[in-house]
């Protein structure tokens, strides 16, 4: 009698199975095209609502093969987050950064089809990103913040909405006050992960911006990786990204 009992709970623990990565292309509204991949969990059947997660690739944008956002879910967010059963969507940047008017309308876009397509449950849509993808998830928490649940920023610079003065560019974080932090986003859960070894991207301004967020009430942890990771071992930020999937859960329950 015990040996059906054991069979039982091993099934019960065992891990979730990676999901299939597709790679489909979207018709914009302007008339462009917009290569995306995404994971739909396994099991999903549309009964019931699933949380969404928004991946942004790292690399500069116009010059990368035609399925980097697929290579992106791959390496990174799906074995880290598969544990969360949401569909995550990983666009190919359409521009040459996502800190871009043209990446934003297709990546608004591009969430408008996929809540269409799916059920999507709207209180749990996550935005995260390592590299350029890191300054976009900055970007869009910045300036879409009432839209996502929880952002997560990997090895980048805050990248935050435009300045209120008329032509002025995108502002990047620098040193304490040099950026206008958007009331909505001070309100908005984000962890941000850096490497302390990260050659390209040094982790001061990183801290100093966590810091002057944390000092303004703001819902933001700074996980610093010691660990010799530099900027382009993107794999092995798997465990520590992996780690914020109970962190997320926590933010969903407060919600």
């Amino acid at each position: 009698m015990w040996v059906p009992i054991v069979l039982a709970l091993a099934a019960i623990s065992m891990p979730p199975q990676a999901a299939p990565i597709q790679r489909h292309t979207l018709s914009l509204p302007n008339g462009g095209e917009l290569r995306y991949a995404i994971a739909v969990p396994e099991g999903y059947d549309g009964t019931r609502e699933v949380p969404l997660i928004l991946a942004l690739h790292f690399g500069w944008g116009e010059a990368l093969p035609p399925n980097y956002g697929a290579v992106f879910l791959e390496i990174l967010v799906e074995p880290a987050l598969r544990e969360l059963g949401a569909i995550i969507v990983a666009p190919n940047c359409p521009a040459r950064s996502w800190v871009d008017d043209r990446s934003e309308a297709a990546v608004l876009a591009l969430l408008d089809h996929v809540r269409d397509e799916y059920r999507i449950d709207p209180d749990r849509l996550v935005v995260t990103g390592f590299s350029l993808g890191g300054m976009g998830t900055w970007y869009f928490a910045s300036r879409h913040a009432e839209m996502f649940s929880a952002a997560i920023p990997m090895a980048s610079v805050p990248m935050i909405a435009t300045s209120s003065e008329p032509g002025a560019s995108v502002q990047r974080f620098v040193e304490a006050g040099s950026v206008e932090w958007p009331p909505a986003m001070l309100r908005l859960p984000t962890y941000v992960i850096h490497s302390r070894d990260d050659e390209l991207i040094p982790i001061a301004p990183v801290e100093a911006a966590a810091a002057e967020l944390q000092a303004l009430g703001a819902p933001v942890e700074l996980v610093a990786i010691d660990a010799g990771i530099g900027h382009h071992q993107t794999p092995r930020y798997v465990p520590y990204l992996a780690r914020t999937v109970a962190w997320i859960r926590d933010v969903w329950a407060a919600r």
